[in-house]
């Protein structure tokens, strides 16, 4: 049995697919041991990278992008999902809701482990035919004190992963108006990177990896709601399997 370590931005619905392979033996028959962490601050996967102490960075694809061409080398070898499970909750909102309904209005965008809430949003709203720039967005904190200040009445809307969405829905404090996994399209969204200087010398391990993390998910439906109820618990079952009902990882 080989070792692969991979440090992550975060723990959360976008790695679905490694929680399913690890949960279901896939990576063990892969003959792959398979250790994984959150860091916080997330940036601490670079570090790890650098260090030797992950053999894997796991994260947005922006931040490969980002270094790109830079002293510090870094190599995609594997996308882990094609959408990002994201959803708008808005109070007050017309039933027939389209982003352009966005115009005027307070948006909270939780950043504090990156830019993809605000941006992604911001380029969906421009590609519906509207301007961004007529939305006003509170960007760059935590999720937990967006979602604190929303209820408390801060904002018309707030810009979360489906589960919290779906969470804040049943609350009555607002409802989903907009999923990206239905409406937002395809898009490169979490990636597994490394060193490239490394990328010869795991390989074989990192072709294992990419093999046993992308399977339909809809092959093992119990497995995934068991493993995304336990990483949840304060979800209850229903909105928690709901929230993986997405396509399959291409």
């Amino acid at each position: 049995m080989e070792t692969l370590r991979i440090s992550a931005t975060a723990n959360g619905l976008n790695y679905l697919p490694e929680y399913l392979a690890d949960t279901t033996g896939l990576f063990c028959d892969a003959g792959l041991s398979v250790t994984a962490r959150a860091c916080d601050p997330w940036t601490g996967v670079l570090d790890d990278l650098a260090s030797g102490d992950a053999d894997l960075a796991l994260g947005g694809l922006w931040v490969p992008g980002m270094y790109a061409g830079t002293a510090r080398a870094l190599t995609v070898i594997c996308q882990l999902n094609h959408q990002a499970p994201k959803a708008i909750v808005h109070r007050g909102a017309p039933d027939a809701f389209t982003l352009g309904d966005l115009a005027g209005k307070v948006v909270l965008a939780p950043g504090i482990g990156g830019s993809a809430p605000y941006a992604v949003t911001a380029g969906l709203i421009r590609e519906a035919g509207a301007d961004p720039d007529e939305v006003t967005f509170v960007r760059d904190l935590s999720t937990p004190m967006l979602v604190e200040l929303f209820g408390a009445g801060l904002g018309d809307a707030i810009i979360l992963d489906l589960v919290s969405a779906l969470e804040l829905e049943a609350t009555g404090q607002g409802r989903i108006v907009f999923r990206n996994l239905e409406q937002g399209g395809i898009m490169p969204n979490s990636v597994y990177y490394c060193r490239t200087d490394r990328v010869e010398e795991l390989r074989d391990r990192f072709t294992r990896l990419s093999a046993a993390s992308t399977p339909r998910c809809s092959a093992c439906p119990r497995h995934r709601r068991r493993r995304s109820t336990g990483s949840s618990p304060r979800a209850g079952r229903a909105r928690t399997s709901g929230s993986c009902a997405t396509p399959p990882v291409r």
